[in-house]
């Protein structure tokens, strides 16, 4: 079932998506409403699923890890392995983000690791368990991450973009700046009166931590988890080969790509790929044109592409 949008709730939608840590109030000044018609339309998303949840956005490389992704094809599978897989992946530790998928790959994992030991040891582990299904699998690591406000959703033309990696050095923080981050990156929207009683400091000392942790950058946004199915598109992950993966020829197509509504990630990273990005389509048709243009556009860089559906992702901050 999918939800009928009007101008109002996408504006909603885009203030959440740039900062769900805005008060109902702050979001009801931006929008024309006011602050119990905000409260009314945000509780009537989440209940119809369209918000799954609410995520700090944070970057990952500044925290000392290393974005590792994990795909796999499986073979003789049935529906309850495909669950037990996902539900015994989703439990290793710094499992980031997961989903299912339709087309080359069939799963995917992303795990954040310290060190080049800790990306084996939870790969060996999944294999060691699941290696009889296992028929093709692929490991990568990110380079940089761009997201991308839901511009598909909202209608607004804003190429705000967050990226992960690139040249941010991992820093230090401290052991209560780390337990902020876990409460903000399951649900960032939760109360400073909230967060101060779980970790017995003052409100205050909880904002001027958060607003520390946003300045130096490890914090990228806050934002939240749109149930795509449910605002009527299909979400899919493309792989792109090229023809010449020049730094200044791989920096314009990703400049390109950024203009696209439709876009809602681009991944530069170390594997067979030489770049990926995400997309979502209200149709094939919609999918078929998109990628047509790109490839029409940059006829002497592309040399093949790839696409998968993903229908669900498990997780993900």
């Amino acid at each position: 079932m999918t939800i009928k949008l009007d101008l109002k709730d996408k504006k909603i939608l885009y203030q959440l998506d740039i900062n769900s840590r805005q008060s109902n109030s702050e979001i009801a000044k931006k929008v024309g409403l006011s602050k119990n018609v905000v409260k009314y339309r945000i509780s009537r998303l989440e209940k119809s699923g369209l918000i799954e949840n609410y995520y700090a956005l944070l970057n990952t490389s500044k925290l000392g890890f290393m974005y590792c992704r994990l795909f796999f094809k499986f073979s003789g599978m049935s529906i309850e392995k495909e669950k037990e897989i996902a539900d015994y992946v989703l439990k290793l530790p710094r499992i980031s983000w997961a989903s299912t998928f339709e087309g080359t790959w069939n799963f995917g994992a992303v795990i954040l690791a310290r060190n080049l030991n800790e990306l084996n040891d939870t790969y060996q582990n999944i294999l060691s368990k699941y290696n009889d299904y296992i028929i093709n699998r692929e490991v990568s690591i990110a380079i940089r991450i761009h997201h991308f406000c839901n511009r598909f959703v909202t209608n607004i033309n804003d190429e705000t973009s967050w990226v992960i990696g690139g040249d941010d050095f991992s820093s230090q923080i401290d052991e209560t700046d780390e337990k902020i981050l876990e409460v903000l990156k399951e649900n960032c929207r939760t109360e400073l009166l909230k967060i101060a009683k779980e970790l017995s400091l003052t409100p205050k000392a909880i904002s001027y931590r958060i607003k520390k942790l946003v300045r130096e950058g490890f914090i990228l946004a806050f934002r939240y988890k749109l149930n795509h199915m449910i605002a009527g598109y299909s979400h899919y992950h493309i792989l792109w080969y090229l023809k010449n993966t020049s730094t200044k020829n791989k920096d314009a197509l990703i400049n390109y790509l950024k203009t696209l509504p439709n876009i809602t990630y681009i991944t530069e990273a170390m594997g067979s790929m030489d770049l990926e990005c995400d997309m979502m389509v209200t149709s094939q048709n919609q999918l078929h044109e998109i990628i047509r243009k790109i490839k029409f556009d940059f006829p002497d860089m592309i040399k093949d592409y790839n696409l998968f559906l993903v229908p669900d992702v498990f997780r993900i901050f």
